[in-house]
């Protein structure tokens, strides 16, 4: 296809993108989609898992023969050295037909390359290497390779920290507010839950074995839709009983459309989408992804609008539109398809008796762990739900006797009816109030804002149905076999409860700052040196018994005297340095904190493999995925790609498409 330098034209039927999840495309093959998108050619084999951070070699890998083929060219490509349609920057060049692989892996931004220990060796003097030990040398790389990311840390907070999205995670002002607005909409939707609990949700359960059970599934988050949508008088309610009921046409008034837009710079923010939105009638709300430094920091964004308009037609008047006045890009716009699988299943194994116990003492620790967050609870009774699920568990551990027995031996398909109750319940609230997919293990914290308030929800395949044989999953070499009620073991149980446990982690152990040992590793400061190494640079002797402030010109008889100044006429500055302080600690001191994808060379250097992309990932050890909308679950073999579907992780068994990327062993 030929491409010219203007904005896109429409083709015919529009541009299509399918939403699967309705927020965060994590079940779509994100690795290989982007790269044919990107490059125009299909993504080669043992090629890395995202264009920009290179993969763990594999077991078979050979550093020199891959050498060899890195130095060749890539298959010619069209649309050489000029930018996509409705795209500018980096993110719009398309790779020269002579570039090489090693080119392109290097062409979004990544951290420098890290010394080897060898190459360290060579900066050392000549009395360290001949009289200290190998140990004494050790520990100087041990400190290096901490320096080296300490100065990442700073380095990436420089860059961004005035850029709109990093403000909103981390400035203390633009935090806050932001952090006020999230806490106002779980309470609303903690209300919502509870109104519309009482009246769709009492008999509704997550194991799908039969259509009456998802039709009162889709009932009850319809209910919840519409009111999460404004729909409040009972009007909007009847709907329902027409449409799951007496099975009557009938269209629900909240129902939304959407525009999506794939690619947009860093500095296109909310308010951009929600100016040019708000020029066309039907406008509702806009949204924008948090930016992707293993994608060059590209930002995604969707526009929503009621039913009532024609969403073509608004889709061909977005497309071209310039962002701002001072900014030359221009949108590229596509309609979102409607969610086309509310409902997804994992493996019926998932019923078993012993797996819903574990599944329910963990999802009480989730939800004790996000309302505290929240302080849901703070000024009253506690949560009843969490409350009758801790009873009956107490109950539980004292009646249940553990057998132990062979790992491979079949045991029953056994059910425990009123622990999937309690589990069912939960698994609703914590979609619901605090946007998060038990079973995906993932979170949709700005889900008020997309254009689904209450995307897909993960349930359980039901205990009889047989999985299929594309079901097998693979992790870390761990075999779970497609599912079957009449071959159950225990080996099969085990291995599922350990994985789960790993995924679902980060929710279960909760913590919202990392420890300050390792915070004062990455360069967290001290306001009070801080502080005082302002005061000295602006203190300056100029003569015997003269000092001068530089910041007002001013000259004083003594060092004392300067800071008596600074203190009570520059007071300004001291709080902006206090504030920068707090700014940069609130940074560090986030698990989840954002670090530019490693340099490719950098792997297999200690513990410096364990950060990949997006996330560092030593406070859990595990493999954050940028989105937000999930885990990747224990670092896998290919860093920044997860073996679940590309993105956010699938329960073992989830779906046919896990298949497709497994690990070589």
């Amino acid at each position: 296809m030929e491409y010219d330098s203007g904005p896109a034209s429409l083709h015919t039927g529009y541009y299509e993108h399918d939403n699967r999840l309705g927020m965060a495309y994590d079940d779509y093959d994100e690795v290989g989609e982007y790269f044919e998108d990107y490059h125009s050619v299909a993504r080669p084999t043992g090629y890395p898992a995202y264009p920009y951070a290179a993969p763990a070699m594999p077991t078979n890998f050979n550093a020199m023969m891959m050498m060899k083929p890195m130095m060749g060219q890539q298959a010619v490509m069209p649309f050489c050295g000029q930018l996509r349609p409705g795209e500018t920057g980096l993110m719009g060049q398309y790779p020269s037909a002579s570039q090489p692989v090693a080119q392109i892996m290097t062409e979004f931004p990544t951290q420098p390359r890290m010394m080897t220990f060898r190459e360290f060796l060579k900066t050392l003097s000549d009395d360290e290497l001949k009289s200290e030990t190998e140990s004494y040398r050790l520990n100087k790389y041990n400190q290096y390779k901490e320096e080296f990311r300490a100065e990442q840390t700073r380095d990436f907070f420089e860059k961004h920290k005035n850029e709109d999205w990093f403000r909103l995670r981390y400035h203390p002002d633009d935090s806050h507010k932001r952090k006020l607005e999230l806490k106002q909409s779980i309470g609303q939707r903690l209300a919502i839950f509870v109104d519309t609990f009482e009246k769709y949700g009492q008999h509704v359960t997550l194991e799908m074995h039969n259509d009456k059970v998802k039709q009162d599934l889709f009932k009850f988050l319809d209910a919840c839709i519409i009111r999460l949508e404004g729909g409040n008088d009972t009007s909007d309610l009847d709907v329902l009983d027409k449409i799951y009921t007496q099975k009557q046409e009938a269209k629900i008034a909240q129902r939304t459309q959407s525009i999506f837009f794939k690619h947009l710079p860093v500095y296109v923010t909310r308010g951009d989408l929600e100016r040019i939105g708000k020029r066309l009638d039907g406008y509702k709300r806009a949204s924008i992804s948090e930016p992707a430094p293993e994608r060059g920091f590209q930002r995604r964004g969707w526009i929503t609008y009621d039913s009532t308009v024609d969403i073509k037609d608004i889709c061909a008047k977005l497309n071209g539109v310039r962002v701002n006045d001072t900014s030359k890009f221009v949108l590229n716009a596509t309609i979102n398809r409607d969610l086309d699988q509310r409902i997804k299943v994992i493996s019926g194994l998932s019923n078993h008796c012993k797996i819903v116990r574990q599944d329910l003492r963990t999802i009480v620790r989730v939800v004790q762990n996000m309302d505290k967050k929240w302080s849901l609870y703070a000024d009253g009774p506690g949560n009843g739900l969490v409350d009758e699920a801790v009873r009956y568990l107490d109950q539980v551990d004292s009646e249940v006797r553990q057998e132990v027995k062979d790992a491979n031996e079949l045991i029953a398909m056994e059910k425990d009816e009123a622990a999937a109750r309690h589990l069912d319940r939960l698994i609703l609230y914590l979609r619901i109030v605090h946007s998060i997919d038990y079973y995906n293990a993932s979170e949709y914290q700005q889900e008020d804002y997309m254009p689904y308030r209450c995307g897909s929800l993960h349930a359980r395949a039901s205990s009889q149905l047989k999985s299929d044989t594309s079901m097998v999953q693979v992790i870390k070499g761990s075999l779970i076999n497609a599912y079957d009620p009449d071959a159950v073991r225990t080996t099969h149980v085990n291995e599922w409860l350990r994985l789960f446990e790993n995924h679902i982690r980060p929710y279960a152990e909760y913590k919202d700052q990392i420890d300050v040992d390792l915070a004062k590793k990455l360069g967290m400061k001290d306001q009070h040196t801080e502080l005082e190494k302002f005061i000295r640079n602006n203190c300056q002797k100029v003569d015997k018994d003269v000092w001068l402030c530089p910041l007002s010109g001013k000259k004083f008889k003594g060092p004392d005297y300067v800071r008596k100044h600074i203190e009570t006429k520059h007071d300004d500055k001291l709080k902006e340095i206090k504030l920068n302080v707090e700014y940069f600690n609130k940074f560090v001191m986030d698990p989840k904190r954002p670090y530019l994808p490693e340099h490719p060379m950098n792997r297999n250097m200690g513990k410096m493999s364990l950060q990949s992309g997006f996330y560092q990932m030593d406070e859990f050890e595990l493999a954050y995925n940028y989105t937000g909308t999930g885990l990747a679950g224990p670092v896998p073999a290919y860093p920044m790609f997860n073996q679940y579907a590309g993105a956010s992780y699938q329960a073992p068994g989830l779906g046919p498409r896990s298949n497709a990327y497994r690990p070589r062993r």
